[in-house]
């Protein structure tokens, strides 16, 4: 592609991110109009979509600087480009290294809103982020207001907010409190079971201890008269055996233990207990399938070493330890590549033993 050039605005973004030295961004690409006016640059980065709107993630928590970059490749093969044509239900991420002012900032990664772009969203439909652990009560979004952007746990983000923008998230959260013989007959009025089965398995894969809980977007389709349910994974560094502690400096741990223990996603883990419609047996086909696939012992080790060839062999991810010397970072990816096959090896037979998973 040669040399881009755009001027920009920015600002840091992220929750527990922020407190770290190393900040990840936002940035707005811009350009000035012969009369002065400042519009927006949409520029194609990387072999990525055509945009203004970049995020810039930072890596500094995870010792292999590839959790994200892996999961979020195994999505998009597995379940993102799934929904409808067009449309990519997750990011892309590329790895730079940022020099801002001639000052050098490290490695970081160059991801793609997951926005209604994205997503392939109509005026219709609503994108909804779900941000922290919450009971879901269709009261309460019911009294939602015309208003309010932020509901029990979860952020509007894409549609139109009026005085039915909560009304689908009131609507799937009666299924999730209904009776197990009320959620069978209902859900497939409200859920798209393809991709809940899709969203569930893949969970399990990367041991998404926040995809269990939160960091999980609904996507409300309009459909005819009804709305449709999609899933989609954000935020995946706290996976394949990483969690959240409240441990200074990276309030980040490894635990080796996750790698036998299953995590919970709804409305997933319901459809397979259930078996509705024969949800188990189609998610078992469809683990079956991508062990063959790009999730055999073989595909996976080659995938983590090819992407740490290329943050090694380039030397990026030791000029980043040379610049974040207090970050987290691992002598080789060894220890990822152990966890990925011990987890497959226990999926092997958890998946297919659901009473003792």
């Amino acid at each position: 592609q040669g040399i881009q050039t755009s001027s920009y605005n920015g600002n840091v973004r992220g929750n527990t991110s922020t407190l770290y030295p190393k900040k990840g961004y936002k940035i707005n690409l811009t350009k000035q109009e012969t009369d002065g006016t400042v519009v927006s640059n949409k520029l194609p980065l990387f072999g990525m979509r055509e945009d203004d709107d970049w995020l810039l993630y930072a890596i500094y928590n995870d010792d292999s600087k590839m959790r994200a970059k892996l999961s979020i490749d195994l999505w998009n093969e597995f379940g993102a480009k799934e929904v409808s044509a067009n449309s990519t239900y997750n990011t892309n991420m590329t790895y730079i290294e940022l020099l801002v002012d001639n000052s050098y900032y490290g490695l970081y990664g160059i991801m793609e809103r997951v926005d209604a772009k994205q997503m392939n969203l109509q005026p219709a439909d609503y994108m909804y982020k779900y941000k922290e652990t919450s009971e879901f009560s269709p009261d309460t979004f019911m009294a939602a207001t015309n208003l309010e952007t932020y509901v029990q746990g979860f952020e509007l983000k894409e549609g139109i907010l009026n005085a039915d923008a909560w009304i689908p998230m009131a609507e799937i959260s009666k299924l999730y409190r209904a009776s197990d013989e009320e959620f069978v007959k209902n859900v497939n009025d409200l859920i798209d079971e393809d991709n809940a089965i899709r969203m569930w398995l893949f969970t399990q894969l990367i041991t998404g201890v926040d995809q269990s809980s939160k960091n999980i977007l609904y996507v409300a389709k309009k459909e005819l008269d009804n709305y449709r349910f999609y899933f989609a994974p954000w935020d995946m560094d706290l996976t394949w055996g990483n969690i959240s502690a409240g441990i200074e400096p990276l309030y980040t741990v490894y635990n080796e233990e996750l790698v036998k223990k299953a995590q919970h996603c709804q409305p997933g883990d319901r459809l397979v207990r259930l078996n509705v419609n024969g949800a188990e047996e189609k998610m078992q086909k469809l683990y079956a399938q991508m062990r063959q696939k790009s999730w055999s012992d073989e595909a996976l080790e080659e995938r983590i070493l090819e992407l740490d060839d290329i943050l090694r062999n380039s030397g990026a991810y030791f000029r980043d330890q040379n610049r974040w010397p207090e970050g987290a970072y691992a002598e080789d990816c060894s220890t990822l590549i152990d966890y990925a096959k011990k987890r497959m090896e226990y999926l092997d037979t958890a998946l297919f033993d659901l009473e003792n998973y």
